[in-house]
């Protein structure tokens, strides 16, 4: 499992993004991924919009589309959520921008994992760790990972 290390103070605040860049061996094409929290009270509620990986190298970025709860109270009570590329544009991604919704009590102060899925394979899981001030509403959060 690999940590993500949140660099910015507030992560995952409403109307935040988060950006995290890592490197993994080539999986190809990134089909869908795998995204979670450890969170298992009420607060750790949290509205995802989306995530867009970006793959600078190779001049692509794929987007997936969330919009919806990650949560043991609302919505449909799930922390974990598989999501499908929304727009093929062929990318290999070394930063995540992970953009938590706008919906009130959007945010989530538990840790993230994500997992990259692509044609060749997938990613290693990507711990994101919440020191506190991560995914929260509107939050656009950044990570780096190595």
């Amino acid at each position: 499992m690999m940590r993500l290390e949140v660099t910015n103070r507030r992560r995952f605040e409403s109307g935040s993004v988060e950006t995290f860049s890592f490197e993994d061996p080539d999986i190809g094409d990134v089909e869908m991924i795998e995204i979670e929290h450890n969170g298992d009270t009420l607060a750790d509620s949290w509205f995802l919009d989306g995530v867009i990986v970006e793959m600078p190298t190779k001049g692509r970025i794929f987007y997936f589309v969330c919009n919806d709860w990650l949560s043991k109270y609302k919505g449909d009570r799930r922390t974990k959520r598989i999501l499908k590329v929304q727009d093929l544009n062929k990318t290999s991604f070394r930063s995540l921008k992970i953009y938590t919704g706008h919906i009130e009590h959007a945010g989530c102060d538990s840790d993230v994992s994500l997992k990259l899925f692509g044609t060749l394979g997938s990613s290693s899981e990507c711990m994101i760790k919440n020191h506190g001030d991560a995914f929260e509403q509107s939050a656009i959060d950044a990570f780096q990972v190595g």
